[in-house]
């Protein structure tokens, strides 16, 4: 519950703001994106300045937060009454607009419902589900629990460099919130509060650049209904919040333009600044429009200079520890690593520009059909044909990834926003055709998105999951997309216009909601067997791998039975880390630290005071033996992708062990398979055949050897590897595979029952 001090500190400041400078009934937007930015500020600021000192601990920050409770009750109840009321009456509403909502029309009645339920439904998901992202899994949750537990956010020593490098804006707020729960319940909250936040951040440039009321409405359905922006609001990923700081960013520099405001124009840049520090994407969708600022700061000499300093400020503030890190890492703060100059686009040109320019937008324009994909791949391929170049050029193509029209879906990876894209380019179409007297500022403000996705597309190389990278321009968007309807509005012929309003309503929500409902790894409902009310909240974390689930499951277990206190972790780049911490209860009475590092730049890290006495491999095709740190470490559980190695001083441990899993293996392969009548009763059976795979790679083929000659051999060369056969036969559902590898554990079953009384004998008791 303690968490909820970040999002009530949201809620007062917004209201302080509000009152303290009575702003006009429209402008309660302001208000909250204000607050959001000054808070975003306080948690950067905050988290690096107790990292430094080694206190980012529960207590420092319950300090910080009923700190910031405590001014906002000075400023609302212990200021004068003049400080808090207009010259000529009393202080306005909080929130005007919503005083108003019974003077709406049915139209703007249904959007704001629609709205209103978009946003509650996936507000659900995110504080039901857990994290279960691929990325979120190997780096995005995986470095939270190590700040917690380094009570700092330095960098450490990882297997997974990506925890150390990126930008981790987003992650410091997760960081907060984790910290005051003691868990990941509100993780995902911070991308749907960022999807809320931008929502009410395009209806507010809307109305800055000139839209009425229903077309600032329909700007914010437009925002709240893009499919990967609703995927993306139930994730720990970044997108959404680095498009909440670009909204910001741009509602108060247009603010500012209108208003000549300091303080808007100090907002803009704090929102520009930790945006930065969240994710780079906002740098090409923002810089057209810094740029034509840049352009109107430089003639005002009296003020130009002073605007221009506060902007450079606030970016160096808040990207400066981040990068001084990143510069002791690779001595280069901008590309800290390798992994980073693979993204960029090495070579350009305008025919490659146009090659980019069109394979982005092909990602929105999948379909269920297979037939029309192909079609569309086609089309694709005669652009690129009459260029003269290929359609995967590796110059522009983040590592050679063959091109291809991704099939509808709503994976927060991949899902494309068709509907919004067949709209929205209309919607420039009829732009086109507006006298600019109407949208003084529409066409800069076009002209600035259109170079922004340029920018884009010229100098970051085309991936299949770029659609989500594409969620800040779809949301700048969407306050034109809010014009274009208020301009539908003021024609002769409403009828029609509202019409045609309603078409384009009714193409984005049938392309829309089944985002929301039918999320393959977050649904609410039990369409895909995965429903987040039906499935324990320890399972939901292996949605996107389930053949995982079994073993991360009963390692934790066997790990805690063990009541070891340093866990060392051996692992691989894209190793799923994460599930781990709170299977392990998120390293209560336990330190867990990578170990036995690869990774040539994370190797300058090293340990203080910390001698692992039970260890975690975290990759497939583990040893049987590991020396660490001048201890000698056996394998005693093998659970695939993920095993258990304990110390063996005195090299006991390892016979037991032999004999332990070796009468385990003759126990389990005695066991009857499951019948095959369901889906789950085939993952039963898979789960089965993976368990007596694992659990015999536990044993020693050489210790075998020791007690009957040719025993560990013949193990080796026929049990191991019929298992293996059989569980490959089974996952590829070869049937003559299948009976190849049952074969050899026959085999091998027939030479052990041969042999038995001599192996009985020969045992050490």
């Amino acid at each position: 519950m303690l968490a909820l001090l970040l999002p009530l500190s949201l809620i007062f400041t917004a209201f302080n703001l509000n009152r303290r400078s009575a702003l006009p009934a429209e402008d309660w937007r302001k208000s909250l994106l204000g607050s959001a930015v000054l808070l975003g500020s306080l948690i950067v600021v905050s988290t690096e300045i107790l990292s430094l000192l080694h206190c980012l601990t529960a207590a420092s920050l319950l300090v910080l937060w009923f700190a910031v409770g405590g001014i906002n009750l000075y400023f609302l109840f212990g200021t004068p009454p003049s400080f808090l009321k207009k010259a000529n009456g009393p202080p306005p509403p909080v929130c005007p607009a919503l005083v108003r909502i019974a003077a709406y029309s049915l139209s703007e009645k249904i959007l704001l419902a629609l709205i209103l339920v978009t946003i509650l439904l996936t507000g659900i998901i995110a504080l039901t589900a857990p994290p279960n992202n691929f990325d979120s899994m190997t780096y995005h949750m995986a470095r939270v629990p190590h700040w917690i537990q380094n009570r700092s956010v330095a960098f450490y020593p990882t297997h997974s460099n990506r925890q150390l490098f990126t930008a981790p804006g987003a992650e410091y707020i997760i960081l907060h919130l984790q910290i005051l729960s003691g868990n990941d319940r509100f993780a995902n909250s911070v991308q749907w509060a960022s999807m809320v936040g931008s929502v009410i951040g395009a209806a507010w440039i809307a109305a800055l650049l000139g839209a009425g009321r229903f077309g600032q409405i329909a700007a914010a359905f437009f925002a709240v209904t893009l499919p990967m922006g609703i995927a993306q609001a139930t994730t720990t990923q970044n997108d959404y919040v680095v498009t909440f700081w670009a909204v910001s960013s741009l509602a108060f520099l247009w603010e500012y333009r209108q208003r000549h405001s300091r303080n808007a124009f100090l907002f803009s840049g704090l929102a520009l600044g930790i945006g930065c520090l969240t994710k780079s994407t906002i740098i090409p969708a923002l810089l057209p429009f810094v740029i034509w600022e840049l352009r109107l700061q430089i003639k005002q000499p009296q003020n130009g200079l002073k605007n221009l300093g506060l902007l450079f400020c606030c970016l160096l503030f808040f990207s400066l520890p981040q990068g001084i890190r990143n510069y002791q890492l690779s001595a280069n703060p901008f590309i800290p690593h390798p992994d980073v100059q693979g993204i960029s686009v090495t070579n350009m040109s305008p025919r490659l520009a146009v090659s980019n320019v069109a394979r982005n937008l092909a990602l929105h324009l999948g379909t269920s059909s297979p037939e029309t994909n192909k079609a569309l791949w086609r089309a694709v391929k005669s652009i690129h044909a009459a260029l003269g170049i290929g359609i995967s050029e590796s110059s522009i193509t983040f590592l050679d990834i063959p091109f291809a029209i991704p099939p509808r879906n709503f994976h927060e990876d991949t899902a494309g926003n068709p509907a919004h894209l067949l709209v929205g380019l209309a919607a420039i179409l009829f732009l086109g055709f507006l006298p600019r007297r109407l949208y003084p500022a529409g066409p800069r403000y076009l002209l600035c998105l259109l170079t922004g996705f340029l920018l884009f597309c010229l100098t970051i190389k085309w991936q299949p999951w770029h659609s989500r990278f594409h969620l800040v321009f779809f949301a700048l968007f969407s306050p034109l997309f809010g014009i274009v309807v208020s301009r539908f509005g003021e024609t002769s012929n409403r009828l029609l216009t509202r019409a045609l309003v309603w078409l384009a309503a009714g193409l984005i929500l049938f392309f829309s909601w089944p985002a929301l409902l039918q999320n393959p790894t977050r649904s609410l409902f039990n369409t895909h067997k995965t429903s987040i009310f039906a499935t324990p909240r320890s399972d939901q974390y292996f949605f996107m791998r389930p053949e995982l689930r079994a073993g991360y499951k009963l390692a934790a277990q066997y790990v805690k039975q063990q009541s070891r206190k340093n866990i060392g972790l051996i692992s691989g780049q894209e190793s799923w880390e994460y599930p781990l911490w709170p299977l392990l209860d998120f390293g209560k009475n336990l330190r867990i630290e990578h170990i036995r590092i690869t990774d040539k730049l994370a190797q300058k890290y090293t340990l203080k005071n910390f001698s692992p006495d039970l260890i975690i491999f975290v990759r497939d095709l583990q040893p049987l033996t590991l020396d660490e740190q001048g201890q000698h470490f056996i394998k005693t559980r093998d659970y695939g992708e993920i095993a258990v190695f304990l110390p063996d001083p005195y090299g006991t441990r390892a016979a037991a062990n032999c004999q332990e899993h070796f009468f385990h293996t003759l126990f389990e392969l005695q066991q009857p398979n499951p019948p095959i009548d369901s889906i789950a009763t085939l993952l039963a059976l898979r789960e089965k055949l993976s368990l007596d795979y694992y659990e015999a790679r536990s044993v020693d083929p050489d210790q075998l050897n020791k007690i009957v000659p040719q025993l560990g051999n013949e193990y080796r060369d026929k049990l191991l590897v019929g298992l293996q056969t059989r569980l490959a036969g089974f996952s590829a559902l070869d049937q003559n595979r299948m009976n190849q590898g049952q074969s050899l554990v026959n085999q091998w079953i027939a030479f052990y029952l041969a042999h038995n009384q001599e192996i009985q004998n020969r045992w050490p008791r």
